[in-house]
Order: structure tokens, then C-alpha cells, then sequence
């Protein structure tokens, strides 16, 4: 149930010591609990990080969600830019997105060479307008039809009025790989 993480011990004179998940976000969490203390004419004695066993699953104070490891310590963040339909989306590996229709079978990998921006945690490639030989693999997860979009028009002292629905045929996508212009993934 519990991991090896982080916790920050924090004691103040005259109290016993608090103990606080430490992440990303630990000095925001001290510095009004600091001020506090300050404020009742109490001071800081020690805080230091220690090793404890609390579970992973700790809520950061500040966002309320569960305390991640900062990017890109221990693997390889890698995004591309790419262009479909003539807008532009922002992908990584494992991320699912939604583009105007292809007309691709559902469950079949496609390709998109179409790469305006490729990234690793080494170096930014900037295509003019295209990074060569960069391609992002897809796999076709759903064809399926967007929210409904209701317009009205009207011609001012005629009593000419209309009324219009328009749905948008949209393809939901899985990023499966991303071919940087250099050969390797």
C-alpha cells in the first residue's frame, strides 16, 4: 500500500513537528505556514526532507491531485506538431485526439507525415514548413460525428429568417509512434 516517497518534516517551536507530502509545490505550502509562525512570535527550528513510507496516492496541497514526479526526470518526453484538416494538434506518445475525418477503416494504424514540429528531451526540430522524413503513426480508434452546432441567419426588415444545425464527421486518433526526421522513434 505504501512507497518509499518524500515527506517534509516541519517543527515549530513549542509544536509538535508537521509532517507534509513533499512535491513540486513544497515551498508554496511552507512559506504561508513560515509567515504563520512568524506572525505568533514562533520560529522555525528545522525542516528537512526525509524518507518515509506514505502511500504514493498523497494529494498535492496545491493542486488537490496526486504529487507526479517532475517531467522529464527518468524517461524521454517526446511531442510532435502535426497538421490535419488545416488545424494544428500537439501529440505525444499514448495521447488520443480527434481530428476532422479521415477516410481510414476503424482499428487500422495510419500515418501522418504532415509534422510541422518534432521534440525530444535533447532537441526541438522546427520543419520550413515540414520536418523531413518525420511522421507520427496513428491508430483509428472511432469515426464518429461532434456536437451539434445550431446557426440562424436573418435579412433585417425583409422577414427573412433560417434556422441551420450543422454536426462535424470527426475521426478519434491514438498516437502509436513518433518517427523523428532523424530515424529513430
Amino acid at each position: 500500500m505504501g512507497g518509499l516517497g518524500l515527506v517534509m518534516r516541519v517543527r515549530v517551536d513549542g509544536f509538535d513537528s508537521i509532517q507534509l507530502p513533499a512535491c513540486r509545490y513544497f515551498r508554496q505550502v511552507l512559506s504561508p505556514l513560515v509567515g504563520l509562525a512568524i506572525s505568533f512570535g514562533l520560529t522555525l527550528t528545522s525542516c528537512r526532507l526525509t524518507q518515509n513510507a506514505v502511500p504514493l496516492g498523497k494529494l498535492c496541497f496545491r493542486t488537490q491531485k496526486p504529487c507526479r514526479p517532475q517531467p522529464g526526470v527518468g524517461r524521454i518526453i517526446v511531442y510532435a506538431i502535426v497538421r490535419s484538416g488545416g488545424k494544428q494538434y500537439k501529440v505525444a506518445p499514448q495521447t488520443v485526439f480527434s481530428v476532422e475525418k479521415l477516410d481510414v477503416p476503424v482499428g487500422t494504424e495510419h500515418v501522418l507525415d504532415d509534422v510541422l514540429l518534432v521534440a525530444d528531451d535533447q532537441r526541438v526540430t522546427v520543419g520550413t514548413p515540414r520536418v523531413p522524413g518525420a511522421a507520427v503513426v496513428v491508430k483509428v480508434l472511432d469515426q464518429y460525428r461532434g456536437k451539434k452546432i445550431r446557426g440562424f441567419t436573418y435579412k433585417p426588415k425583409k422577414n427573412v429568417r433560417r434556422r441551420y444545425g450543422h454536426r462535424q464527421y470527426l475521426t478519434r486518433l491514438e498516437v502509436v509512434d513518433i518517427r523523428t526526421g532523424n530515424g529513430t522513434s
